[in-house]
């Protein structure tokens, strides 16, 4: 789940721009020049990673690098590429997948964050799609001009603040606009849309982005920190997941449960947590819901493990840290644990750009760095390309239900038990060899 231009160009090494302005603010103003056509590049890259989508930030034109405050939904951002770009991706991945009999599709992320957000971006002060407002000394509004000057080192400001809310019917008319408007960016060839913030979410009535005529319905994931089944928000019971709302959300209960075990918590513990979203989420949610060890909004995999907590202290202490020696070399340990019990949970295993190669990084901006392609570090990809592998090839991994066989101290041992085939998977975190019997009466060995 990568900001589209932090993926590949050539020669780019940096740090995400980090210190405030002149009046303390940060403008989210650094432009790293990776685009669609990188993305495009590297499609047998991520070939090679067993990726089957890939889900990106919001691709459309905007005055910040995050580009949640669209301005126009209908058209790919300048800074990188066009509408023909992203389509040219899409269906290079095609050609992947019919080379290699194995599905690559592109789905953009958050990519309808102001169209079904009323409420959210739009008192932060940021443009409604397809609306003029007036420079003013408080901002500067987004036009070839000013993107032709960013991309050259200018610093685009926020727009004027704006409490106006458009009416429901805008809004939803141009959700449909997106959605299937032939040649625009958010036009059919992509699969489904992120909608973070779910929590503002209306629970009484389905949330899908609307579609005409014979078009498929999109698949629609939601921003859910907390259990979707149990989550209260703006003092009402949220009701994601009963047929009206989200078709799955992302898993940071999975998240928080896998990298506190591999750090010592003890496994009654983690498997307690994870056994109880399995218990509260119905079948289709769980089997798509989006595991993940590392998000741009939270701090990298390999700094939780290997690195000391922020603990509260600013972007000049997180600036630069990077953990080395026997810390960086336990934690690479962990790591590859940690993603092992990911890609065998229930769920869709999703791997953080980065995360392959040991990147490091607190949060906002830090979590954010442009894609190192010259690496030292080789160890994680075949590790987990062959997880990839193990979940294309065993039923089990896809749709089996979850069996907790043993979860003591640091020991899990677990099955994954599929229609046709069973898996089973012993995770051993103490410095202890043990000899483990499995559910069949063998010894591994």
């Amino acid at each position: 789940m990568p900001f589209p231009d932090r993926i590949y160009q050539a020669d780019k090494h940096a740090e995400p721009f980090w210190q405030p302005n002149e009046v303390g603010g940060h403008l989210n103003e650094d432009y790293f020049g990776g685009d669609l056509k990188g993305i495009q590049m590297k499609l047998p890259y991520l070939h090679k990673m067993g990726v089957d989508f890939i889900y990106l930030n919001p691709i459309f034109e905007a005055h910040s690098n995050h580009r949640y405050n669209t301005a126009d939904y209908l058209r790919a951002d300048p800074l990188l590429g066009t509408n023909e770009d992203f389509e040219g991706a899409v269906y290079r991945g095609k050609e992947v997948r019919h080379r290699h009999h194995s599905g690559r599709r592109v789905q953009p992320h958050r990519l309808r964050q102001c169209v079904l957000q009323p409420g959210g971006p739009l008192r932060r002060g940021r443009c409604l799609p397809g609306r003029k407002l007036p420079p003013t000394a408080a901002g500067t509004i987004l036009t070839p001009s000013t993107r032709a000057a960013t991309a050259a080192g200018g610093a685009l400001r926020p727009c004027p603040k704006s409490t106006r809310r458009p009416p429901p019917m805008s809004i939803l008319s141009r959700a449909r606009a997106a959605s299937s408007t032939p040649g625009s960016a958010g036009a059919q060839p992509v699969s489904g849309w992120m909608w973070p913030t779910s929590c503002r979410m209306s629970s009484s009535r389905r949330c899908a982005p609307p579609s005409s005529g014979s078009a498929p319905k999109k698949f629609l994931l939601g921003e859910v920190w907390e259990d979707a089944t149990t989550k209260f928000g703006f003092n009402q019971r949220r009701t994601y997941l009963l047929g009206k709302g989200l078709d799955s959300v992302m898993n940071y209960p999975f998240k928080n449960a896998v990298l506190d075990f591999v750090k010592g918590k003890p496994a009654e513990q983690a498997i307690n947590e994870i056994m109880t979203i399995c218990e509260h989420y119905p079948a289709p949610a769980m089997d798509t819901a989006l595991n993940f060890l590392s998000t741009h909004d939270t701090e990298r995999a390999l700094t939780v493990i290997a690195d000391e907590p922020a603990n509260g202290r600013g972007r000049e202490w997180q600036s630069g840290r990077c953990v080395t020696g026997d810390a960086y070399e336990e934690g690479i340990l962990r790591l590859k644990m940690a993603y092992a019990i990911i890609y065998t949970l229930p769920g869709v295993p999703c791997l953080y750009y980065g995360d392959e190669i040991a990147m490091q990084g607190y949060r906002d901006p830090f979590n954010r760095a442009f894609f190192r392609w010259d690496a030292h570090e080789q160890r994680l990809r075949p590790v987990l390309a062959q997880l990839a592998q193990l979940r294309h090839t065993c039923e089990a991994f896809r749709t089996g239900a979850l069996r907790v066989l043993r979860a003591e101290d640091g020991i899990l041992h677990y099955q994954r038990i599929g229609q046709v085939e069973t898996a089973e998977i012993i995770v051993n975190r103490t410095e202890h060899i043990i000899v483990e019997t499995l559910a069949s009466g063998k010894v591994p060995r």
